[in-house]
């Protein structure tokens, strides 16, 4: 009989056992979405406005220098050019060309630079709120969506987590604002 209910009792926790593992087998994930939180938030669109200032000064830097060498190219193909103008305007094509070249590595390299100090200040920020509403949620892992890479995932349930790390990323930015105070009147003195 002994025998008997330490068999009942030994497969009653291998049960309880097992339930608890394949409870635990079954992984708690989340999917988040760093641009859309970039796109959506006004922190985040603060950081991309400031990478897109430098971007739009060296394109327009580029472009101008760009125009300038063809204008010259035209001035170049006319008639009444004579010799010494037009060995001028080489010179000048090539002097604009190498300058054009040394912008572009130039534009290239700091941009670059922008973007990763804004991809670092943003990853600074964001890691904390991440990591915070992980371990409210009890999750196990959170997947990092890149935009192309082939994933499939239920829109609504990869947009939950990342709406939620949207909300409190913006909420410093809520907070730094003070309220409004309403301004109570003196009760005024009786004569």
């Amino acid at each position: 009989m002994k025998f008997k209910t330490m068999l009942l009792v030994a497969f009653l926790s291998a049960i309880s056992i097992a339930q608890d593992v394949t409870s635990d087998a079954n992984p708690r994930l989340a999917m988040f979405i760093p641009q859309q939180v970039l796109q959506s938030t006004t922190r985040g669109k603060k950081l991309l406005s400031e990478f897109q200032v430098v971007e739009k000064n060296w394109s327009d830097k580029l472009d101008a220098k760009q125009k300038e060498g063809l204008d010259l190219q035209k001035q170049l193909s006319s008639a009444s050019v004579d010799d010494a103008a037009k060995e001028k305007i080489n010179r000048q094509l090539r002097d604009i060309e190498f300058d054009f070249k040394k912008m572009q590595e130039d534009a290239q390299s700091e941009v670059g630079k922008a973007q990763q100090k804004i991809q670092v200040q943003f990853n600074n920020e964001i890691t904390p709120i991440v990591e915070t509403v992980a371990k409210e949620r009890k999750l196990q892992m959170v997947l990092n969506y890149q935009q192309g890479l082939y994933t499939i995932f239920d829109s609504a349930w990869g947009l939950d987590f990342t709406n939620e790390v949207s909300k409190r990323y913006d909420a410093p930015t809520s907070v730094d604002k003070p309220a409004a105070t309403k301004v109570i009147p003196a009760p005024a003195k009786k004569k």
